[in-house]
């Protein structure tokens, strides 16, 4: 009876440092994956720390677009002003041309009278008076280059103009492509729902309202807490289906968790 008791107290010691042995191989594989999560989840952090710095570079470069666009409707008002500043000195040189003209007319109706005057006292000699008429329409002829000149200067001004408009226009639409899609990156897209037999989520936003592309990668976030990681994989209007990353989860994914692109897109 004694050795069997002896015996039996050998197997239940024997049996004991074997549960012991097996319960610290078990919590140092458990601290070593607890060690791998932590660093994986430090770097996460790390890289939405690295994307906020990188959404207010974007917000500058946004400001100084603007800047620019605005510099560029000055300058579109200036070319403006100086259209209208042209315009009216091509219509007060036309006004002088019109003048001319009628004393041209004059000049000639004076050509006449004075053609008939000398012919009934009988001068002959009418060279003054043809220094005089060429004088005027030499007067006539500089005008009017003048005239061609500030016209063929409003043609350039006009070019100038359309040119200025076109570059404030385009500048504006991509100003505004610029607008949606830094807009689009704080879209506040959530789990819609969770399969958790064939490890995929819907998550509510498409290609008509996000950034996202396929195989873009998305972080899951609850409480400001990282969850785990999707990948986007079938984008469709208004939601997407994405791939699980079962090789990385802290914590088990929820309808209505938080899911942001780790990646903003720049413009």
């Amino acid at each position: 009876m004694k050795n069997i008791l002896f015996i039996v107290g050998i197997v239940i010691t024997l049996a004991a440092a074997y549960v012991s042995y097996n319960n610290t191989q078990k919590v140092a594989e458990i601290a070593q994956e607890t060690e791998k999560f932590e660093a994986q989840k430090k770097n996460i952090q790390a890289s939405i720390t690295d994307q906020t710095k990188k959404l207010d570079t974007l917000k500058v470069e946004l400001k100084s677009v603007q800047e620019e666009v605005a510099e560029e409707e000055v300058k579109l008002d200036k070319a403006q002003e100086n259209e209208r500043q042209l315009a009216r000195q091509l219509e007060k040189k036309q006004a002088e041309l019109e003048g001319l003209d009628a004393k041209l007319e004059r000049v000639d109706e004076l050509k006449e009278e004075i053609a008939t005057t000398l012919e009934g006292i009988g001068v002959d000699d009418v060279s003054e008076v043809a220094a005089v008429i060429d004088r005027i329409e030499g007067q006539v002829d500089d005008k009017r280059t003048e005239l061609e000149s500030v016209e063929a200067i409003n043609e350039k001004l006009a070019d100038k103009v359309a040119q200025d408009t076109e570059a404030i226009a385009k500048s504006r639409a991509e100003l505004a492509t610029i607008r949606k899609r830094i807009a689009n990156n704080g879209l506040e897209m959530r789990v819609e729902a969770v399969n958790s037999e064939w490890d995929f989520a819907v998550v509510g936003a498409g290609s008509k309202n996000s950034n996202l592309s396929p195989n873009a990668e998305l972080l899951v976030i609850r409480g400001g807490e990282l969850v785990g990681r999707l990948f986007a994989k079938t984008i469709e209007a208004n939601q997407t289906v994405c791939d699980i990353d079962t090789d990385f989860r802290v914590n088990t994914i929820r309808q209505g968790d938080q899911v942001i692109l780790r990646e903003p897109v720049a413009k």
